[in-house]
């Protein structure tokens, strides 16, 4: 049910979704994330974004000639996608499943902006992304950081969705997910990663309705290696 709610939202938010995060830099994970990413593309890489959305960080990729794959569970995410990005291939799945990619496919880099907020097992992911990165590639990814003083991300698990845009429908929330560095890094070393650079940074601002409060959401931005063999383990 949850799935099936941000997937309905996010097809609701595709029509707008660039005019209410690109203009003024109010939604800032993807320009940290291609500042991280930029030293390390070639035009020999494959990259997959995972919840590639409107293709924010992958159009920026793909000015380096890389190949791209984007996943999304989101068909009209996938539709704006495709209009920048004709020569990608875009595949609509949901990331916590196994995913749609043959076992042939190399990846050399894989980043998630904006998207593994709305996991609540980021185990999970790590260790599909161990299965399809190749020995030596990298993740970059983004979350919503648990930060205890904070009125805003002191909880572990809060309702998000309706607060954000007012253009889509308030019927439409679901919950977000927060974890601390340490078990996010933690779980990276499972997965048999290492983690080369973080840092934690200002995603957006949200601004409660009931008093007009204006807060700032913070992420951290994680850039890690796979180090040694993808991991079976269950989670």
């Amino acid at each position: 049910m949850i799935q099936k709610t941000i997937v309905e939202y996010n097809n609701e938010l595709s029509r707008i979704y660039d005019e209410v995060t690109s203009p003024d830099g109010s939604w800032t994970a993807p320009s940290e994330c291609f500042r991280l990413i930029r030293p390390h593309l070639n035009g020999d890489m494959t990259v997959l974004d995972l919840g590639i959305g409107t293709g924010l960080v992958s159009t920026k990729i793909a000015e380096y000639g890389c190949k791209l794959i984007g996943i999304d569970a989101a068909p009209e995410m996938l539709s704006q996608a495709r209009r920048k990005l004709p020569s990608a291939l875009l595949l609509c799945a949901n990331i916590e499943e196994p995913w749609p990619l043959s076992k042939h496919t190399h990846i050399d880099m894989i980043v998630a902006v904006g998207v593994l907020e709305f996991v609540p097992s980021l185990a999970k992911v790590f260790i599909t992304s161990g299965k399809h990165l190749k020995l030596g590639g990298l993740i970059c990814f983004t979350y919503e950081e648990l930060l205890p003083n904070s009125p805003l991300q002191r909880l572990r698990r809060s309702p998000r969705g309706a607060l954000l845009y007012k253009k889509v429908p308030r019927r439409l929330s679901f919950p977000v997910f927060r974890q601390t560095f340490v078990e996010v890094k933690q779980e990276l070393e499972l997965a048999h990663f290492t983690i080369l650079h973080h840092h934690k940074f200002v995603a957006y601002h949200l601004r409660r309705s009931s008093d007009n409060c204006v807060f700032d959401v913070t992420y951290r931005i994680v850039l890690a290696q796979r180090v040694g063999p993808s991991n079976d383990r269950e989670v």
